[in-house]
């Protein structure tokens, strides 16, 4: 059309031209779970929103790489940003091969949860933080727990690679467990359902910033969050001892922000 108006007839002059793309129909997004990744594909209406949501796809899938396919073109339904948040964080807690689908108001979220408490909570979950205008289809199942560890360091280990790709992490000076640690948790429940034969220590620790009791009061109380997490998915609370070490075990100095969040860990110990 640009090209056409340059070559008026004569005696014509353009003197404005305003031509604004038409609303994508129907307006999509998808989000694609592989084993250690997530694949972002679709629309969003500019790029701020494409960063937004990168970001937090990167916080929600903490360890795992995200790709950005994703295609910035106009027609974004009303709380879109809305909508594709409350689907990512639930599709990090399901398995590879779920699925994220938008498709103008309609938002659909497909795969296996790790085990049964999970599958309800995501349900519910989802539903409560779409906004009205956004009509939900959930088609949840549970993945088969995968088999038992018989040898107890093996455990650990297993432990300890879930918690080299995210952390366990709580709202500022609380023992409430944020959002964003749900899928860890997920994760580091089914490692406690596979070792069957082992009590798990659920080891609290804190940086070494204010009053050491209370540090060591905080780091107790984030333990048993996680034990009480881990309690909803099914794992019998006598195989479980939540204990707060506050600052006494700290793993970097305790001099710089970097450092203080190392010393903020939990960790899993298994006898």
């Amino acid at each position: 059309v640009r090209a056409d108006l340059r070559n008026l007839p004569a005696g014509f002059a353009l003197t404005q031209l305003a031509i604004e793309p038409g609303a994508i129909k129907p307006y999509t997004f998808n989000a694609d779970r592989g084993e250690n990744s997530v694949m972002l594909s679709g629309y969003v209406p500019d790029a701020k929103t494409r960063a937004d949501i990168v970001d937090i796809a990167k916080r929600y899938f903490e360890g795992n790489t995200v790709e950005d396919k994703l295609v910035e073109g106009p027609g974004a339904p009303k709380d879109f940003t809305v909508a594709v948040r409350a689907g990512l964080q639930e599709l990090a807690r399901l398995g590879a091969g779920a699925k994220l689908a938008v498709s103008d108001a309609g938002i659909a979220l497909t795969g296996l949860a790790k085990f049964d408490a999970a599958r309800e909570q995501i349900g519910i979950a989802f539903r409560a933080a779409l906004p009205a205008s956004f009509k939900p289809t959930l088609e949840i199942g549970t993945a088969p727990l995968p088999p038992a560890i018989e040898e107890l360091p093996v455990c650990e280990a297993e432990y300890r690679k879930v918690l080299e790709r995210g952390k366990v992490y709580f709202k500022v000076a609380s023992a409430e467990l944020s959002d964003q640690s749900r899928a860890v948790l997920d994760e580091l429940a089914v490692i406690t359902m596979r070792c069957r034969g082992g009590k798990i220590e659920i080891a609290g620790h804190t940086d070494g910033d204010g009053q050491a009791s209370a540090n060591l009061d905080l780091s107790r109380r984030r333990a048993q969050s996680v034990a009480a997490y881990f309690e909803a998915a099914g794992i019998p609370t006598d195989r479980l001892n939540p204990t707060g070490y506050g600052s006494s075990v700290p793993v970097a100095p305790n001099d710089t922000a970097e450092n203080k969040a190392k010393n903020r860990r939990i960790e899993f110990l298994v006898k």
